[in-house]
């Protein structure tokens, strides 16, 4: 099973917090201002993804996903970032119905990932 399918079952893989884990281990503060930044910039780029696949714009679409895609594997969040790289190959195909389809993907994971964070945030 993908872990972009796992997402859509209302749990995250095992690892999906492992890096700021890791992080937090060595620097809660810091941890805490990536935590605040990735929270404020990931509604903020699904937005644009969203609005651009809306217009059936496959050039902003591909290069909003991939704005967040990076932010998401830099955050060490590889369900975010799979389904963003999918919604780009979609978007270089103009598959809109695809498109849509990791949408929705897109933002039951990141809806779980943010009910999740407050407890990574408080261990």
């Amino acid at each position: 099973m993908s872990k972009a399918v796992t997402a859509t079952t209302n749990t995250l893989p095992p690892s999906t917090f492992a890096l700021l884990e890791s992080i937090g281990q060595e620097d809660i503060e810091t941890l805490k201002i990536l935590i605040h930044l990735y929270h404020e910039q990931t509604p903020l780029l699904i937005s644009e993804i969203e609005k651009h696949a809306l217009a059936q714009n496959s050039i902003e679409t591909k290069k909003a996903a991939h704005t967040l895609k990076g932010s998401s594997l830099n955050m060490g969040l590889g369900s975010m970032g799979n389904i963003c790289k999918e919604i780009e190959l979609a978007a270089e195909e103009n598959d809109f119905t695809q498109i849509n389809h990791r949408l929705t993907q897109l933002n039951n994971i990141h809806s779980l990932i943010e009910q999740n964070i407050d407890t990574l945030l408080n261990r």
